[in-house]
């Protein structure tokens, strides 16, 4: 038997196989599923289609997962940058403050 979907295949155990893998070292995130979709229980075309809704579900799930990881490095970048800047401005009061004698802050 055939499925068009990636990851989705007949297995001679008498049902549709979903296996979906993937690994992020970076977040050290890492997912491995097989899972089984057995035509006793669910008849032929429901195993089918279960197996296809859920290899779908966890590639949305992995993209949402990656959408979210990006939104964070963006939030630690700006944060990191602000903590730089402010650092900065307090070197440079502290530099006019040596120099001149006087409080840049009053």
């Amino acid at each position: 038997y055939k499925c068009d979907v990636p990851g989705v295949r007949w297995h001679p155990v008498g049902g549709w196989r979903v296996q979906f893998d993937r690994r992020n070292y970076e977040h050290n995130f890492f997912v491995k599923c097989s899972c089984y979709f057995r035509v006793q229980l669910y008849g032929f075309d429901r195993a089918k289609e279960l197996a296809i809704a859920y290899r779908r579900r966890l590639e949305a799930e992995w993209e949402e997962q990656q959408q979210i990881w990006a939104r964070l490095e963006n939030e630690r970048e700006v944060a990191r940058i602000q903590r730089r800047e402010a650092k900065e401005r307090a070197r440079l009061a502290a530099e006019y403050e040596d120099e001149t004698g006087e409080s840049l802050w009053g």
